[in-house]
């Protein structure tokens, strides 16, 4: 603070002393002989006299202000900035998510105006759309596919890297978006009629109506149906390779991939197998083979080095071109520093090298010697050009002697279909033009043919306008003015290519990048460049919601890995291996046909089926089979799902009467359908070995036991108890001081959660409300993900409301409530979920404490010769003798379940840890079901 600030604030304190002090004694003040000094002897030394008879003079007060620091000056600067900024951008976020989910009314369609039909929804059509005004025509878009493809990412999805859903953005968010009404039908078109100037399409869905095929009328056709994989007529490419074009190939490739993973880490394959198998040929060195190979280095590297360690050395990876080197199209640098980084990566690049067969496991082809070899391969990716669809073939003949060019149709520098009349406008993949067919040549294509569409539907106007001024005899200066608009909208600019560049990833965070500079081209690879390229696609993403779904993919991947699943579910989806019926393997099944073969057949198929089902007659043998399971194998977790689920079934056919296989037939790999019937009829001979008299006798005793299972379980249910409680009963003092462990226990977590409870509070009170509103609107059958939507946004909203309070309320320590307050309400939903647990099992215990020494020892001895009798049948039943060392060298923890409580306990903060702890509870209405009464 200035000297002249300090003398201000003692002439300030000296009148209001005078004011309080009005007496006529004077007031003496304290003599201070160096002002700033703090020394005692100082502070007390004596003031000089002062003379009565004039007034003290005024002493200046020195008031010392402690100065803030740097660096509290700059963190309260930075919070305020950082506040500000969560707030402005969260806001902004919302507003245009809002605005995305609340399209305005649209037009409706005019008969007046002139209709274009469009073929596709590829980046030619969807640029189109974009740029195009609806608002001066009818719009019909007809597409196989209702969504538009970000194809650049394709390659990262096999891998999980991205999820498909991520990439891919409806039509009908395009369409809805636009002033007018545009129509889409998800069909695929069969033939186009330049004459008649129709479109003949049909619905390829798989539930279909009544309709046929349906043909509609246009003025202008927009062709953009794209290009199929060209396979160059090499045999078996088509049968035995994956291609890479379409959302459904990319997860075709990703279930194939941990397929030829899964099946080497079985045992009993040869090392040549398991290498086969983990050979991995990609066949083109264009971008998109070369950024699928990357991929599939990181996920071997970043991934599978954790989790299948003991394979992970073994994957090789191959990429196969034919011409003298990958990404033609890029600079000779770029091209010598991917394929050191491929050599880095231990991924071998075969050039010069000509694919001349690929069969169902080796790939022929022809090296740079001329030699041929076999190249063993568990995955073959087919990454070739492309090819014309056999309607644009059609079409180029019915265009005739317009149409020469086989690599697609010829049009003009407008985009015109020659031999079209004007009518017909083809670009993109489908089209035989100077430009490569790459995404950014159809995208810059499509916003062209947009653009001339709007020029040409303004010179529309503007010749009205022009005409009807003339018939109103206008001004001259008007008319003038308009005929001047009119010739320069009449100049139509043919289409010219921009190129931005060339991007591609080659693995290991690194990419190259070949981008226009001036008037040469500018060429980076790296980490630095992988950032750029990472950056570029995210601007390039369609939409808000796309570039979020897309961020937060990279960012759960490089916390917790990609994915390793196939998509499938161990209890309630099944995947058997297909039953391929060709007339060659199995001539029996053309005519004349041995109907005995076809109930084979169908008997094949429906074990197939039920494979993976529990099918009983009534609830009371599902109930008694699951008591059944758990008394023969109490493993917990340390039991898989589907193994649990698979000893029920077995208990369940045998209380049933009926007859199953064996628990070692069930559990094998299972090959196709052979039509031989000897095999059926020996394994019937030995099922039926068995005494009619001997088999009555074992059904009885599989009745009586059934009977005792389902009296123990109502007991069981009666007293509120499960069966593992009886079966390692504790003595009564271990019980009661467990009773006051998790007594104190549960208070001590429901006391450090309620700060964080009241946290959750208004995110819980703002959610239910706005579940309760949407149910009060009308039925709420079949609108689970619409509920589950609600709580979403509106718990993401109320939590954010929350924070920014938390954050304003906290504002002098904002960086420490800035991660401290998502900390805390994160351990609020753990302590939270632990103190429900404790509760449970605490309600467990006290039902035991109640149930007293003898009732229990009772209860104790009736399960013990309940469980002899069920591990008798058990070794009827084929099931394995040791089931705790079977069922846990078959699954648990490898499955991702925590076997130890050491283990438990070091994993406490485990988000994945704590969705698979325990299958109980994950599962918890399999347990309390109310099963219906059969009896009624």
């Amino acid at each position: 603070m200035s000297l002249r600030a300090c003398l201000g604030t003692a002439r300030s304190l000296q009148a209001i002393t005078r004011r309080t002090f009005p007496s006529s004694r004077t007031i003496q003040p304290r003599y201070f002989p160096r002002t700033l000094s703090t020394s005692n002897h100082l502070r007390n030394a004596t003031p000089p006299p002062i003379n009565p008879g004039k007034p003290a003079e005024p002493v200046p007060v020195i008031v010392k202000v402690k100065r803030v620091g740097k660096w509290r000056t700059f963190l309260q600067i930075l919070g305020r900035v950082t506040l500000v900024t969560i707030l402005t951008t969260g806001g902004l976020i919302y507003y245009m998510a809002w605005k995305d989910r609340h399209p305005g009314d649209q037009i409706p369609h005019d008969p007046s105006k002139k209709t274009i039909v469009v073929l596709g929804s590829g980046w030619a059509a969807i640029s189109m759309l974009k740029s195009l005004d609806t608002q001066e025509y009818n719009v019909i878009v007809i597409s196989p596919r209702n969504y538009f493809l970000f194809t650049p990412l394709l390659p990262s999805v096999p891998v999980g890297t991205v999820d498909p859903r991520s990439i891919i953005q409806p039509i009908r968010y395009i369409t809805r978006h636009k002033a007018r009404r545009v129509l889409v039908y998800e069909g695929e078109a069969l033939a186009v009629d330049p004459e008649g100037k129709t479109v003949t399409f049909q619905d390829t869905s798989p539930i279909r109506g009544e309709g046929g095929p349906s043909t509609i009328s246009y003025d202008y056709l927009i062709y953009a149906v794209g290009a199929e994989t060209q396979t160059f007529g090499i045999p078996g490419a088509k049968e035995n390779s994956c291609f890479l074009k379409e959302l459904w190939d990319a997860e075709q490739l990703r279930s194939k991939t941990m397929d030829c993973i899964e099946s080497a880490a079985f045992p009993g394959q040869s090392d040549s197998e398991v290498d086969r198998l983990l050979h991995m040929v990609v066949v083109g060195g264009g971008p998109t083979g070369v950024e699928l190979a990357g991929e599939l280095h990181d996920f071997v590297v970043d991934d599978l080095m954790r989790w299948y360690p003991e394979l992970a050395q073994r994957v090789r990876i191959t990429l196969i071109e034919a011409l003298p080197n990958v990404l033609p199209m890029f600079s000779k640098q770029l091209i010598a520093y991917t394929e050191k980084t491929f050599k880095q990566n231990k991924i071998d690049i075969l050039t010069r090298t000509m694919v001349k067969e690929i069969k169902p496991k080796a790939v022929v082809v022809k090296d740079p010697s001329g030699a041929t070899v076999d190249i063993p391969f568990g995955l073959l990716v087919w990454a070739g050009g492309n090819t014309l669809r056999p309607i644009t073939k059609d079409l180029v003949a019915k265009l005739g002697a317009n149409q020469t060019n086989k690599r697609g149709l010829t049009v003009d520098d407008h985009m015109v279909v020659l031999g079209s009349n004007g009518a017909i406008y083809s670009f993109g993949d489908c089209t035989a033009t100077s430009y490569a067919p790459t995404a950014q040549v159809a995208a810059q294509q499509g916003t062209y043919v947009g653009r001339l569409f709007n020029q040409m539907a303004e010179k529309a106007r503007l010749e009205a306008l022009v005409e009807e001024l003339k018939r109103d005899k206008a001004d001259l200066s008007e008319i003038d003015a308009a005929s001047k608009k009119l010739l320069k909208a009449s100049k139509f600019k043919p289409f010219h290519y921009s190129h931005q560049g060339s991007l591609a990833y080659i693995g290991s965070d690194k990419a190259v990048a070949d981008l226009p500079f001036l008037n040469g081209n500018f060429s980076s690879g790296g980490v630095f460049t992988f950032l750029f390229w990472r950056s570029a696609y995210m601007s390039t993403l369609f939409s808000l919601r796309n570039r979020s779904l897309v961020a937060i993919d990279w960012v759960k991947v490089s916390i917790f890995g990609r994915h390793r699943e196939r998509f499938r579910s161990d209890v309630l989806v099944s995947f058997n291996p297909p039953v391929k019926l060709r007339p060659k393997d199995f001539p029996q099944l053309i005519q004349p046909v041995d109907f005995s073969v076809i109930r084979s057949l169908t008997a094949f198929m429906q074990s197939q089926i039920s494979s993976g089902t529990i099918d009983a007659p009534d609830w009371k043998t599902v109930r008694v089979a699951k008591l059944a399971a758990r008394m023969y194998a109490p493993l917990g977790t340390r039991m898989t799902l589907g193994d649990h689920v698979r000893v029920t079934r077995v208990f369940s056919d045998a209380f049933s009467g009926v007859t199953s296989r064996k628990w070692e037939e069930s559990v094998k790999d299972e090959g196709g359908w052979v039509s031989d019937t000897s095999a059926k009829k020996e394994e019937l001979v030995i099922r039926d070995s068995v005494a009619p008299a001997t088999q009555e006798a074992s059904q009885e005793y599989r009745e009586r036991l059934a009977k005792d299972l389902g009296e123990y379980q109502d007991l069981l249910a009666h007293l509120g108890i499960k069966d593992e409680r009886i079966r390692r009963a504790l003595p009564r003092p271990f019980l009661f001081y467990r009773i006051v462990i998790r007594v104190v226990w549960m208070a001590i977590l429901l006391a450090i959660s309620i700060p964080g409870l009241l946290l959750w509070l208004p995110v819980y009170l703002t959610t239910s409300y706005a579940v309760w509103r949407f149910k009060m609107s009308g039925p709420i059958w079949d609108t689970f993900d619409e509920i589950a939507q609600y709580k979403m946004i509106y718990g993401l909203g109320a939590g954010a409301v929350v924070y920014s309070i938390c954050l304003l309320i906290t504002w002098p320590i904002l960086p420490i409530t800035f991660w401290a307050i998502p900390l805390l309400m994160w351990l609020t939903v753990r302590w939270w979920e632990d103190a429900v647990s404790a509760a449970r099992a605490l309600n467990a215990l006290m039902r035991l404490f109640l149930l007293g020494r003898h009732e229990l020892g009772r209860t104790k001895l009736w399960r013990d010769g309940l469980h002899k009798r069920v591990m008798e049948l058990s070794q009827e039943l084929g099931l394995p003798d040791d089931p705790e060392s079977y069922f846990a060298r078959r699954g648990g923890k490898e499955k991702g379940r925590v076997r130890g409580k050491w283990e438990s306990g070091s994993r406490y903060f485990s988000l994945k840890r704590r969705r698979k702890r325990d299958w109980n509870e994950a599962l918890r209405w399999y347990d309390v079901t109310d099963y219906p009464n059969m009896d009624n």
